[in-house]
């Protein structure tokens, strides 16, 4: 097994486990006697606590997800129900996540851009199958068809949802994307304005607890001339703590989209075929610096 986070909660508890699982081969099954004695040599206390707060939370992920959870119970330990790679978006998603609890895993100098990237189309795919309805990715950098430079980026955003573009006047700025990543809407049949739309903000890093209240919906107030107001959501990889943490996401934020919810929500096959093998290229050298980690301390 990797070494164990330092912070030790409920859901930190059962990435170190699916972390630990999914980058071994090897490792089809983890003992709760193996779980301890690795806590136990970390100095962790109240062990176990901390292994019944596993039980119940690979329970709990397993009756979320189904079969898109790759671990289940396995009489005392749990056992790999499938390889990461057949497990894909979970995986990528559990792989980016662990940014948040090993110091080595922390993006630097660029190296979030591909995995924001592939984690913004995860979270578009899901929304939109949730949602029912339509989908735009335009975080920077955009792709065709979105226009590259952001204003007239918001102009084609604005015409695709047949919403009036430019109320006000946008910034002097041909990047960034004004704090939404992907705008997903349900038209009705006449395509009229309207209409249930959800602008969404992505988070990766590990300062996603300041990025949860910059999306500003008066600032697109002036972008596009909503004919009816548009909800906000805010999406992460990892599992989100419940309680009141859960509570001030979805004040600050809006609906949230955590790694349970994007992958009970995605469609099958879940990206197109180049992007499921973007993810998986990406996976595959992740993989090797997690690995590293049960020789970090």
């Amino acid at each position: 097994m990797i070494r164990p986070p330092i912070e030790l909660t409920p859901t930190t508890v059962a990435d170190w486990l699916e972390a630990s699982q999914l980058s071994d081969d090897a490792q089809e099954r983890i003992a709760d006697a193996t779980v301890q004695d690795e806590l136990e040599q970390a100095n962790v206390e109240e062990t176990e606590v901390h292994l019944a707060n596993l039980r119940g939370e690979v329970s709990r992920r397993e009756q979320l997800l189904g079969p898109r959870y790759p671990l289940t119970r396995n009489g005392l330990g749990f056992r790999r129900k499938v390889a990461w790679q057949e497990c894909l978006p979970y995986s990528f998603l559990l792989l980016v996540s662990l940014n948040q609890l090993y110091r080595p895993l922390v993006f630097q100098a660029g190296s979030a851009n591909v995995p924001a990237e592939l984690f913004e189309s995860l979270a578009g795919a899901a929304l939109k199958n949730y949602v029912g309805g339509e989908a735009i990715r335009i975080g920077a950098p955009r792709r065709q068809p979105v226009p590259a430079a952001f204003p007239h980026a918001v102009r084609y955003l604005a015409d695709q949802l047949s919403e009036t573009f430019g109320y006000g006047e946008l910034e002097i700025q041909q990047g960034g994307d004004d704090g939404i990543d992907i705008v997903v809407w349900k038209p009705f049949n006449d395509r009229l304005s309207s209409q249930l739309v959800v602008l969404a903000q992505c988070a990766i890093g590990t300062d996603w607890k300041e990025k949860r209240s910059s999306l500003d919906l008066n600032v697109w107030g002036r972008h596009i001339r909503w004919a009816t107001a548009p909800l906000r959501a805010f999406a992460v990889p990892f599992q989100h703590e419940l309680g009141g943490i859960w509570e001030e996401t979805g004040l600050r934020g809006g609906i949230i989209l955590d790694r349970a919810r994007i992958v009970a929500n995605l469609p099958d096959p879940a990206l197109p075929a180049a992007e499921i093998d973007r993810l998986r290229q990406w996976c595959v050298a992740r993989l090797r610096r997690v690995r590293g980690l049960a020789d970090v301390a």
